[in-house]
């Protein structure tokens, strides 16, 4: 009989502590439900202008290689150019260089 009192005892305890924790546990979800809404939406929000940000970096790295390769080209261009004139010029030396020498020739008979 002392054993079963005990044994009754020990479930009553367990029953309030069980009631006692879901009770705890409503509450909590309670009042952290609106919390947790908060964080899902800011989440939400936060992923989606990462994702435009994304895109918009996407969008630049290709405006960027378009633009590199414009001036790549452009500085070929030049660089053609440059040679096209470093050519002239090498054989405008060669003409000086050729009267320079009739030049000397003349005054060299005078």
């Amino acid at each position: 009989m002392v054993v079963t009192g005990i044994l009754a005892g020990i479930a009553f305890v367990f029953s309030v502590m069980s009631w006692l924790n879901e009770s705890t546990q409503d509450k909590i979800d309670k009042a952290t439900g609106p919390l947790a809404s908060g964080i899902t939406e800011m989440d939400r929000r936060l992923t989606g202008r990462l994702d435009a940000v994304d895109a918009r970096i996407d969008r630049l790295e290709v405006r960027v290689e378009k633009e590199f390769e414009n001036v790549n080209a452009k500085l070929e261009s030049v660089n053609a150019k440059v040679d096209n004139v470093n050519t002239k010029v090498e054989n405008l030396n060669a003409k000086v260089e050729n009267i320079n020498a009739k030049l000397d020739l003349v005054l060299k008979r005078r």
